[in-house]
């Protein structure tokens, strides 16, 4: 079965809403196969699951800065 917008859109409203499911879940709560999701997941909404929830794959120009800003805030202590 194909992705349709409509699935991607279910699968980011519950990812949004409890970020802690598992493909597994997110797979039987919409009623489609395990790979469907894992596709959707991965390639259209650019998520990887990290310490139990998902989040985004790639950094944004906000939080890579905060991660510099950290980072030398640390070097600066040491």
């Amino acid at each position: 079965m194909a992705k349709t917008v409509d699935d991607v859109k279910k699968i980011a409203a519950i990812i949004e809403e409890d970020d802690t499911d598992t493909i597994r879940e997110l797979s039987a709560h919409i009623k489609i196969g395990f790979k469907q999701v894992h596709i959707i997941i991965w390639q259209e909404l650019n998520l990887q699951k990290v310490c139990a929830r998902w989040i985004p794959h790639t950094l944004t120009a906000e939080q890579k800065q905060a991660c510099i800003e950290a980072c030398t805030q640390n070097l600066a202590r040491f």
